[in-house]
């Protein structure tokens, strides 16, 4: 006979605007207030069982996880996201509360990957140019971006090391499971 594990809980659930603001306070409320408006990225110290999640088709879907402040987050980081710093905003918030992000791990799930991920020169310009270091290929004159390696690049800026994030690396636009059938939702 399985352990009883408490009460079920309800998600905190995001409107996910496409920005990079992270919602922060008390998930028990927040879960039954319905979603918070505005904010594409939610954290919470771990003193209580809480459920964070965010939906995603083509963007990153990011979770992590600070061992020292015993916290999660769960972000949404689409383009726009990551270019206004999304990841980058998490993590300074963590070590302005004392973190040394040694403990800090993430993992990127299935996303648009560079190999359908298209995108103009505007787009291009809203990114910082150190995060768009070999993030960026041009073929037969377009622009396609890698935004798993600005996620890469913007973490090791933070100081977080590549042997801290782990990285699912499939598409969610081509990538076939063994039956032939694309598995993921994307928006294109």
């Amino acid at each position: 006979m399985a352990a009883p594990v408490g009460p079920l809980l309800a998600p905190v659930l995001l409107t996910q605007p496409h920005r990079a603001v992270i919602w922060e306070g008390d998930a028990a409320a927040a879960a039954q207030q319905g979603p918070q408006r505005g904010y594409d990225g939610a954290w919470h110290r771990c003193d209580r069982p809480v459920v964070l999640a965010v939906k995603t088709a083509d963007c990153v879907p990011v979770l992590a996880w600070d061992a020292d402040l015993n916290a999660m987050a769960a972000l949404h980081a689409g383009w726009r996201g990551v270019a206004m710093g999304i990841l980058p905003n998490l993590l300074q918030r963590w070590r302005r509360l004392g973190s040394s992000l040694c403990g800090v791990q993430l993992f990127f799930g299935p996303s648009i990957q560079p190999c359908c991920f298209e995108v103009q020169a505007d787009c291009l310009g809203r990114f910082a140019p150190e995060w768009l270091d070999d993030a960026v290929t041009t073929r037969d004159g377009s622009h396609w971006l890698n935004l798993e390696r600005v996620l890469h690049l913007q973490a090791a800026q933070a100081g977080v090391l590549p042997s801290q994030i782990q990285s699912l690396d499939l598409c969610t636009r081509c990538h076939q499971d063994p039956s032939g059938q694309f598995p993921y939702a994307s928006y294109r």
